[in-house]
């Protein structure tokens, strides 16, 4: 392996040099010194300590994306995550940091959030869909900790990316609406997150805009996983008054329900029509392929590493709130009633 000492040795300087060009200290080292460094370093692929940089207290350039549901295997499971980082990745790929994703499987604090920051291991965090109770604002604006926050809102002085859900649950009851169904259901996200809480609110808002009833049993409650879209089908089926249309608050969910309630013989959208939120790539090769409210994914995990990257550059960076129009993307989960 490749040492400082050898980078040192080949460039004729002392390792101090060295390390005053791998941590980024200006003013010490000539322009001169520091491309002739810079060239050893690339001539003899070494790779700088990341451990000794933090001790140094220069950037590591990693970036962490942390959420309560990325954990082992939820990326994998849920498109919406791996297109959000790869979002993420191009901006930061670009701008030479690295991503690090948390797989910690149960996040209850702020912490648990932070704690990657606090020990050194990130230079800064962008937290994803966090529950509404555990991100300490105050917390975050004594420590000065560089953070970005997707699907949330704050008042404090911290940048925040996220799309219009409220709009898009009285979207998708508008477009329902308009496909002349009055019997309309929804199965609901995670209570405990701030886009589940303003895709039911706006849902709620459209029905009330259009003079609908809502019988508690058309409200099923969801996580916003496969596996609740799947709970969803079985409790849908037992139900004693069937709604004609269904807006499921992702769309992860929504294919699960979707291919339950097939096992049972009803169809879509003959017998029932569906609309899901986000419009993630498996939305489109659904059977039959799904309506949804989309939300720019992508485009908000570039958004996200934008601010987050300016607030890590510049300490004086003033925090910004991105907010991302959605839209309805029709295919042929519904049906005119």
């Amino acid at each position: 392996m490749v040492t400082m000492e050898d980078v040192a040795k080949k460039a004729g300087v002392s390792v101090m040099t060295v390390s005053r060009v791998v941590n980024g200290v200006k003013g010490k080292v000539s322009e001169e010194t520091r491309k002739k460094v810079l060239e050893i370093i690339k001539e003899l692929n070494y790779y700088p300590n990341f451990v000794g940089r933090a001790l140094h207290g220069s950037k590591l350039k990693i970036i962490g994306v942390v959420s309560p549901l990325v954990r082992a295997g939820i990326v994998l499971e849920n498109p919406y995550y791996y297109e959000l980082i790869m979002g993420i990745e191009e901006v930061c790929t670009e701008k030479g940091y690295d991503v690090m994703i948390s797989t910690r499987k149960r996040i209850t604090s702020s912490s648990d959030y932070l704690r990657n920051f606090y020990e050194r291991k990130v230079d800064g965090l962008i937290i994803v869909a966090p529950s509404i109770d555990t991100v300490k604002f105050d917390l975050i604006e004594r420590d000065d900790v560089p953070v970005v926050l997707v699907s949330e809102r704050t008042s404090h002085k911290i940048s925040y990316v996220d799309a219009d859900n409220e709009a898009g649950g009285e979207i998708a009851v508008e477009y329902f609406y308009k496909k002349g169904h009055r019997k309309i259901g929804i199965l609901t996200g995670n209570t405990n997150m701030r886009n589940a809480i303003d895709r039911f609110n706006g849902f709620l808002k459209g029905m009330k805009k259009f003079g609908l009833e809502l019988r508690n049993e058309w409200i099923i409650k969801g996580d916003f996983s496969y596996q609740s879209g799947i709970n969803a089908g079985k409790q849908f089926v037992s139900l004693s008054s069937l709604p004609t249309a269904l807006f499921c608050s992702n769309d992860l969910s929504a294919l699960g329900f979707l291919n339950e309630i097939s096992r049972y013989g009803i169809r879509v959208p003959d017998d029932v029509s569906i609309i899901g939120f986000d419009d993630i790539t498996a939305s489109q090769y659904a059977h039959p392929p799904l309506t949804t409210i989309r939300q720019p994914i992508f485009e908000m995990g570039k958004a996200a590493a934008e601010l987050l990257l300016a607030r890590i550059s510049n300490k004086q960076f003033q925090p910004q709130g991105r907010i991302f129009p959605v839209e309805v993307v029709e295919r042929e989960s519904v049906k005119v009633n």
